[in-house]
């Protein structure tokens, strides 16, 4: 939508006109902002090498986007990303801070991403430091002096807790 300014505005702006651009978010600034967090785009760009024919977008960030994409409208094809990313290409840009194309999601640059992340060479040591910066481990205040066993008993049904054989009976 293009909108005409004040004068005063015109001044203010340095612009005659106006340009909104209007983008359906949903919640696709939340997952990449989640992802982000979790620090999946720069964990992905250590292990995967970039490729001489590379666009300027890394790896991580087509694969934060990718999966994004997968999350948000459910659909795990690589052809339809090209299209989406048309469509939302601002908020893209604005959320990730980098300069999205729809040629960085093209079905042939998504396949060899997807080889990437498939080889034993890149994906274990992707999901050892993923796992290392996402999984916290605490130690507990108390102590379990002994080992809690489920009651159960052999029925006719096979094994079942006692106390659900008690409010059958």
């Amino acid at each position: 939508m293009i909108g005409q300014l004040t004068e005063e505005t015109q001044e203010i702006l340095g612009k005659s006109e106006l340009v909104i651009i209007t983008e359906r978010v949903d919640d696709v600034a939340l997952l990449i902002g989640i992802m982000k967090k979790m620090g999946l785009q720069e964990i992905l760009d250590n292990h995967i090498p970039k490729h001489w024919k590379q666009r300027s977008l890394s790896w991580g960030w087509t694969a934060v986007i990718w999966l994004a994409y997968i999350m948000s409208e459910g659909d795990h094809r690589k052809v339809s990303v090209r299209k989406y990313i048309e469509g939302m290409q601002n908020t893209l840009s604005q959320v990730t801070g980098q300069q999205i194309e729809p040629l960085d999601f093209t079905d042939d640059r998504l396949g060899c991403l997807l080889k990437y992340l498939s080889k034993p060479k890149y994906w274990p040591k992707i999901e050892n430091e993923l796992n290392e910066k996402t999984i916290k481990i605490y130690s507990s205040r108390f102590e379990f002096s002994k080992k809690l066993k489920p009651r159960t008993q052999l029925t006719p049904y096979g094994v079942m807790p006692r106390w659900f054989l008690e409010i059958i009976k």
